[in-house]
């Protein structure tokens, strides 16, 4: 499943060009990412293969591979086409490591919206 959402992913808005080792945990700060010391920085990484993902003052999210999914293919019983009750294209956004494929974080929102910056750290 991770090595296929690697495919079918849109890439990563940004990538991260640090390659320190981390010197630290600092704190958990979801089931899959942590907040760690690495070179001269803080910065949130993935717990499973330990890539690190952002800058801990950057929304992680813009560093992650994208599957958006129409609410339809979920299920169709229980999510009809949302272009039906609004003008807008609503998908649901799957946010995947980009080392090891892990699902970090899931939104539902319009298509052509920013990632929501919904874990925001304090400097």
């Amino acid at each position: 499943i991770r090595s296929r959402r690697l495919r079918e992913a849109a890439p990563a808005r940004k990538t991260l060009q640090v390659t320190a080792t981390v010197t630290r945990v600092r704190h958990p700060l979801t089931e899959e990412l942590d907040v760690v010391e690495a070179g001269n920085g803080t910065y949130i990484r993935c717990r499973g293969c330990n890539t690190l993902l952002a800058p801990a003052g950057e929304n992680y999210k813009l560093h992650c591979p994208v599957l958006d999914v129409p609410l339809p293919s979920i299920d169709p019983t229980l999510f009809s086409d949302p272009r039906r009750d609004v003008d807008a294209d609503i998908v649901y956004r799957q946010y995947v490591c980009p080392g090891c494929g892990v699902l970090l974080q899931n939104d539902v929102c319009r298509v052509d919206d920013e990632p929501i910056w919904d874990i925001r750290l304090a400097p």
